[in-house]
């Protein structure tokens, strides 16, 4: 309803004061555009009773080279499990073996790309890249498929970068599997 619509407006204008505009869809999600040093930038709320949760459009990409399946399954499991918007999954495998394995993920979060040839890891991050600069994406996070992490260990890295506008890349602490640092 409209009522409805106002109050959620509200609501959303308290959590971020630059946003530019608000529509709602027919999900429990409203989403707006605001503008942030010159780079448009997408928010998500999700209304859950009388609570609006938002989060940046995140976007991720791991590049794919006859990656092991558990391992696949591991890190995207990661990726799901947080607050990632979308991760683009580019194969420059020399076949189409995981694409039907791929398949198995949320079509509407995850993206498959595969490339006929391997065109280095550089360059399949920029396919990634490019399309998360045309969703207007706030952050992007560049993964090795060999990894896992924590549900809020990005919700965390956000929380830093939006806090520090001065920095323009960020690296976690990485851990081998038995806790020590890399």
């Amino acid at each position: 309803s409209s009522a409805a619509s106002d109050v959620y407006k509200r609501q959303a204008f308290t959590i971020k004061k630059t946003l530019l505009f608000i529509f709602i869809e027919k999900t429990p999600f409203l989403y707006a555009t605001s503008v942030r040093y010159n780079a448009k930038i997408t928010f998500k709320f999700k209304i859950t009773n009388t609570f609006i949760f938002w989060k940046l459009m995140i976007t991720s990409s791991i590049v794919l080279y006859k990656t092991a399946k558990d391992e696949l399954n591991t890190v995207v499991s990661s990726v799901l499990d947080s607050c990632i918007s979308f991760l683009y999954l580019i194969d420059n495998s020399p076949n189409r073996e995981l694409e039907s394995f791929v398949a198995k993920f949320d079509k509407k979060r995850v993206f498959y790309v595969f490339n006929d040839r391997n065109l280095g890891y550089g360059a399949g991050h920029n396919i990634a890249i490019r399309e998360a600069i045309r969703k207007n994406a706030c952050y992007h996070i560049v993964l090795n498929p060999d990894i896992k992490f924590k549900a809020d260990a990005v919700t965390k890295i956000c929380e830093y970068m939006n806090q520090n506008p001065d920095v323009g890349q960020v690296m976690p602490k990485i851990l081998y599997s038995d806790s020590n640092i890399q």
